[in-house]
């Protein structure tokens, strides 16, 4: 890791601020030390407890408020197991929600959520 970050290579840039995925080869991803600097996915978090959890959500999903519900535009959405696994948009919806609900749960105090 330490050679990507003296290339400048990150998984991901938020307003200046650069992450990388969960890449430690650590067991418990969430107990390392360094984990507090990266973001880890639902499939590293899901049995997880954390006193606290940062949420992003990504730009795949959306809200309409005339039908009051959500919809996700594809092209957004980056996760090839999801991606593969689910082809119907209303149940990639269901499928991209529940995972936002499993991160959103692993949070013992408090779920902290920005978009």
């Amino acid at each position: 890791m330490d050679e990507l970050i003296s290339k400048g290579i990150y998984d991901i840039i938020i307003d200046g601020y650069k992450y990388f995925w969960n890449s430690s080869t650590f067991k418990l991803w969430i107990d390392h030390p360094n984990s507090v600097n990266e973001i880890g996915s639902v499939y590293v978090i899901q049995g997880l407890e954390a006193d606290y959890i940062g949420l992003i959500i990504g730009k795949e999903l959306h809200y309409n408020k005339d039908l009051g519900k959500f919809y996700v535009d594809k092209d957004a959405y980056y996760d090839k197991l999801g991606k593969t696994k689910v082809i119907d948009n209303d149940e990639l919806t269901w499928y991209i929600l529940n995972q936002y609900k499993i991160m959103c749960t692993r949070a013992i105090k408090k779920s902290l959520v920005t978009t």
